[in-house]
């Protein structure tokens, strides 16, 4: 075997011979070698003159080989020389031999890769890399040791190292995770080629996770205009598209989306493609401050996680801060007070910056105009805002009053406030009040006046339990007793009062009541006491209309006194105390026993009626109250004195002269008379008439005839028809009813 390229050694010999096989020494025929198989190439320094019939080729080489390397599997049969000569007949041929590749071409062995572009992967997107190994004379090599290196960073070779194959050739599947354009490079036979093969490594598809979004700076203050990061006041947003493995996924179409709200980014756009290194940027600020979050998506993938930008406040605003009320107007309340029940408003206090946002962390303090009574929860007037920039405080008052409530914040004054108005609560019995200056009033009705002393002035007050005056609560008024009148009172005004006038025509004490707002509150006592005496309505009236004539001890029981009764009124019949009674009466002789004294509690005076005179009486009487007027009472009691039992008789028509056997005329009438000179008008005793013994002084005596005796009828006898037998003078008639007696007047008979 000979090395392709390099001189076979030792040097081949042509020996010329004649047909017998001897040496033709004389030879001077060019002998010409060539390969015995086609296609092997002319080998170099082929040609040879023979000297003394041997031609010695000293520098013949042949540069294609027939075997893949010393010791290898032969790749091409072994070859022969063929040596001819002009002249003889027949050539010759050597015996076979192999031609050894040279050493491996740094020039013309070969490293490829293919595809030439593959995408970071971690084995899943490969190309192939071929190494040929090739000599000088493009021999291949089988068996040359090959060493693969990349230029690059993140490949991985299978295998990374080993020998030619029977083509000459090592074969190996490149992957990198490196996204990037370098160069693979080999060593053959400890040599390095002189160029690599051009790999270019894509980047793989976006990865959620190993794309980033990142804002610089992440806190911000809100901003409206002229927001930069370098003042703080817009957050510069870099989205770095990236593979799995890091890599920048260039030309990516990237969309952002930012929460909350008065957001502005720039540009305007929410969608942009990324750079030749993967990012899109945009420039963050807001108006509102609050946690935004920013979320972004490449190539329709969504990176995680999102990133957070602050926007903080720029300061309190005092035209943008607020003071509200929950409720504008409240009921006066203490205790257990709620804004269900309207007795407590919550104050809220809301401090802004220039765009309206909640000043997170304000020292805020707000004040309560008005003259106080006010209570708060909490009770410390001074609060720092919540996280929105939000202080609240309940609030409610003892005192009705209209009250406002400023604050400050943060050391501004906000502009705004809140008006709450308090109002009173539910009236109160204990603390209202009903009072009058006038507490008595004579009896009146029409036109009553306190002037006149008829009336009362009520003034009604309705407070609330805290003495806060209630307006227009609604008035009724009342009283006790009867025969009440009031003037219709308004609902109370402004400074929380009614009025109302009070007359009645019943004298009594009175409680004068009035129910405000629904709550009975009781007032004054007011004395009606009577209007003047009046005539018609006061009364005089008698006990028996009938008595017997009587002058001492004279009593209704015995029936000798009649009980006259005299009531004062006044003309609504209202009896009149202490008014003083005097009695008269018609006829003769009247007694009043006792005198009657002024009327007592009830009006009334009493006095018993007597009279020794019968007939019948009409008695009268007057009424004065103190030094008033004398006023006579209308009505009058009749009272029929009757006369006593008989207590004599008297011939009240005697006899008188006549003729004997005459009728006496006039009829003789007796008459009974009782102690006092009057008819005895119930006596019906019988009378007998007689003459009276030792009559006449002459003549006589005679007998007395007609009708006798006679009974007597109210008192009264009368003989009628009554004659005398005899003459006579001086006489005179007794007249007995057996007890009682009489002696008439003389007479004469003629």
């Amino acid at each position: 075997s000979v090395t392709a390229g390099a001189a076979i050694a030792p040097a081949v010999q042509v020996t010329v011979r004649d047909q017998f096989g001897n040496q033709v020494t004389s030879a001077t025929n060019l002998i010409t070698l060539t390969m015995l198989q086609s296609g092997r190439g002319t080998p170099a320094n082929n040609t040879q003159t023979p000297s003394g019939g041997i031609a010695t080729f000293t520098n013949l080489s042949t540069t294609k080989a027939t075997t893949a390397g010393a010791g290898q599997t032969v790749l091409l049969t072994p070859d022969s020389l063929i040596a001819t000569a002009p002249g003889v007949a027949t050539s010759d041929t050597s015996t076979a031999f192999a031609v050894n590749p040279a050493a491996a071409s740094t020039s013309l062995s070969t490293v490829g890769a293919a595809p030439g572009t593959i995408t970071a992967s971690s084995g899943s997107s490969t190309s192939t890399v071929t190494v040929t190994a090739q000599d000088a004379f493009s021999n291949i090599i089988q068996g040359s040791a090959v060493a693969l290196s990349y230029t690059g960073t993140g490949q991985t070779f299978s295998p990374a190292s080993g020998s030619t194959n029977s083509s000459g050739q090592f074969v190996s599947s490149f992957s990198s995770t490196k996204a990037e354009s370098q160069t693979i490079n080999a060593t053959v036979g400890g040599n390095a080629l002189s160029s690599g093969a051009p790999i270019t490594v894509t980047a793989a598809a976006v990865s959620g996770t190993q794309s980033t979004i990142t804002p610089s700076p992440s806190s911000i203050t809100a901003c409206a205009a002229s927001c930069s990061p370098g003042a703080g006041t817009a957050s510069q947003i870099t989205i770095a598209a990236k593979d799995a493995f890091g890599n920048a996924v260039p030309n990516a179409i990237v969309i952002i989306s930012v929460s909350g709200l008065g957001n502005t980014l720039t540009p305007s756009g929410t969608t942009q493609t990324a750079g030749s290194n993967g990012i899109a940027t945009w420039q963050l600020s807001s108006t509102v401050p609050e946690a935004k979050t920013v979320s972004a998506s490449a190539n329709g993938v969504s990176i995680t996680p999102s990133a957070t930008v602050t926007v903080g406040t720029t300061g309190v605003s005092a035209s943008q801060s607020t003071v509200t009320a929950s409720l504008s107007s409240i009921t006066a309340c203490q205790t257990s007070c709620s804004s269900g029940a309207g007795t407590q408003t919550v104050i809220t206090v809301s401090a802004k910056d220039q765009f309206g946002n909640g000043v997170g962390g304000a020292n805020v303090t707000i004040a309560i105009s008005g003259t106080g009574g006010n209570s708060t929860t909490p009770a410390s007037l001074t609060q720092t805002a919540n996280g929105s920039g939000v202080a609240t405080w309940t609030l409610n008052s003892t005192i009705a009053e209209s009250k406002t409530v400023t604050a400050n914040a943060g050391g501004v004054a906000i502009t705004d406030n809140a008006p709450v108005t308090i109002t009173p609560g539910p009236v109160s019995a204990s603390q209202s009040t009903v009072t009058t200056p006038q507490t008595t009033d004579s009896a009146c009705t029409g036109t009553c006046t306190t002037a006149a002393g008829r009336a009362s002035l009520i003034t009604i007050t309705a407070k609330d339990q805290f003495s806060n005056l209630i307006q227009n609560a609604s008035v009724v008024m009342s009283s006790t007793g009867t025969s009440n009148n009031f003037t219709a009172p308004p609902n109370t005004n402004s400074s929380g009062v009614s009025t109302s006038t009070f007359s009645s025509t019943k004298a009594e004490g009175k409680t004068i009541s009035a129910t405000v707002g629904g709550v009975l509150v009781t007032g004054p006592g007011v004395t009606v006491i009577p209007a003047g005496v009046n005539a018609s309505h006061s009364s005089l009236t008698r006990g028996l209309a009938t008595i017997t004539a009587c002058q001492t001890s004279c009593t209704t029981g015995g029936g000798t006194g009649s009980l006259i009764t005299v009531t004062a009124k006044d003309v609504f019949d209202n009896v009149i105390q202490n008014a003083k009674v005097v009695l008269s009466s018609t006829g003769s002789n009247p007694a009043f026993t006792p005198a009657p004294p002024n009327t007592n509690g009830s009006g009334v005076s009493t006095s018993t009626f007597s009279s020794t005179t019968a007939e019948g009486k009409t008695i009268s009487g007057t009424l004065q109250v103190g030094s008033g007027t004398i006023v006579g009472i209308s009505g009058t009691a009749g009272v029929t004195v009757g006369a006593d039992v008989a207590d004599h008789l008297t011939f009240t028509t005697g006899p008188s002269t006549t003729n004997a056997n005459a009728t006496i005329n006039p009829a003789i009438v007796v008459t009974a008379f009782d102690q006092f000179g009057n008819v005895a008008t119930g006596y019906s005793g019988t009378i007998t008439l007689s003459i009276t013994a030792g009559t006449p002084a002459a003549g006589g005596p005679g007998g007395l005839s007609g009708t006798n005796p006679v009974t007597a009828t109210n008192g009264v006898a009368t003989f009628s028809g009554m004659s005398m037998t005899d003459t006579g003078t001086g006489y005179s008639l007794d007249a007995s009813d057996g007890s009682l007696t009489t002696t008439s007047g003389l007479f004469d008979i003629n």
